[in-house]
């Protein structure tokens, strides 16, 4: 077992050795950093020449990414800072590293430090001027009347938070974004007092969140004093509502078998009771012919609330669209009874005998069970038809 235990051991040695050189040869040098430094802090045994490696890409990586921030720094635009903050986040995350495993202490005793350099000050100069920079841009797309410039405001000033959990004023100004950026929808319910329909039923049908049947930047509201404005209105208007009354109607099947009823001697010409090989009376089965009528009953009803979804511009006063909208429902129950021998009947026959007869739902349970389904379909329509709101003013 120690030695199942030192082949795997050795194994992972030779794996992790082969995969940091691997990324030294990519000149991925923070894979070679991590890969290194995360089998010293388990306290695995690292060899010299992967202590080398270390030191190495340590320092290449550090040259690379000076290198990268002196460039970015004299190139002038202000997007560098994003780059530049990042480059310095890496180098902190590296160095945090390197005073975890410092000093690396060779098989000759040799010890060798990984640098660390002060970088707080810089960082910080890059963070600020990273969440200056899409600061400044959300407030140049605010200034838009575009729908669309201020979402992707509100996206730019979310990206400040990256930087800053609270900065100046971005948490406002995110909230104007989405406010600019955001369409609102009045959602609306016109009831046929005439019909028969329950008194909550333009409520039942509203307090459904059919924000989730669209996207983010569409919103809607049942209630007309939640806002001063609206951009635009859907109006469900119900004209017709129908019950049907229970309908019965029954078949019925005629079966019948023949099944085992005793048994009979078997007699020879002579009258006399033959016999088997063995000596022993013989037998045969005696049949009988049963026969059974099958009634197959079914119950159904239907139930409809049928209207019309208006797609209205609120503050032109105009109608863009009228989509049909119908829910709709049926009763449908099978039962069977059966008179005559059971035994008649086929097994297909028979499972039909498991249901029992059930009382026909009452019209105000068929209207739940249409209105349920117009809600169903009302967030489909909400939802196949956003396009409509799909506009930059």
């Amino acid at each position: 077992m120690r030695l199942f235990y030192l082949i795997i051991s050795a194994t992972l040695i030779v794996n992790g050795c082969a995969s940091s050189q691997k990324s030294f040869d990519r000149g991925n040098y923070d894979s070679v950093i991590m890969i290194t430094t995360e089998r010293l802090l388990k306290n695995k045994k690292v060899k010299d020449t992967e202590l080398q490696q270390l030191a190495e890409a340590y320092d290449i990586a550090w040259e690379r990414d000076k290198t990268k921030i002196e460039q970015l720094k004299k190139s002038g635009g202000l997007e560098r800072w994003t780059e530049i903050f990042d480059l310095y986040t890496r180098i902190q995350k590296r160095q945090e590293l390197a005073i975890r495993v410092n000093p690396l202490i060779f098989s000759n005793g040799e010890k060798v430090i990984l640098p660390v350099q002060n970088i707080q000050a810089v960082r910080e100069e890059a963070r600020e001027n990273a969440a200056d920079y899409y600061y400044q841009q959300g407030l140049s797309l605010l200034q838009s009347p575009d729908r669309n410039d201020a979402r992707i405001a509100f996206d730019r000033f979310n990206l400040v938070l990256q930087y800053y959990k609270d900065y100046k004023d971005v948490h406002s100004l995110i909230r104007q974004a989405q406010e600019r950026g955001t369409v609102h929808i009045l959602l609306l319910v016109d009831q046929n007092p005439q019909l028969f329909l329950p008194q909550d039923f333009a409520q039942t049908l509203l307090s459904v969140d059919y924000n989730d049947a669209v996207g983010k930047w569409i919103f809607f509201y049942t209630d007309p004093l939640a806002r001063n404005t609206y951009d635009y209105a859907v109006k469900l208007i119900i004209t017709e509502s129908f019950i049907s009354p229970g309908v019965i109607k029954e078949h019925f099947c005629d079966e019948e078998k023949e099944i085992e009823n005793g048994w009979q001697y078997v007699y020879d010409s002579r009258g006399n009771v033959m016999k088997d090989s063995l000596g022993n009376d013989m037998k045969v089965p005696k049949y009988m012919l049963v026969k059974a009528r099958l009634t197959e009953t079914q119950m159904y009803r239907q139930s409809a609330i049928r209207g019309k979804v208006d797609f209205i511009d609120y503050r032109r006063s105009s109608l863009l669209k009228s989509v049909p909208a119908q829910g709709e429902s049926a009763f449908n129950h099978y039962y069977a009874t059966f008179q005559g021998d059971k035994r008649a009947l086929s097994q297909e026959s028979l499972s039909k005998l498991r249901n029992a007869p059930l009382p026909f739902p009452t019209d105000a349970d068929m209207i739940v069970l249409a209105t349920n389904e117009l809600k169903r379909m009302f967030g489909a329509i909400l939802r196949d038809h956003q396009k409509i709101f799909d506009t930059n003013i």
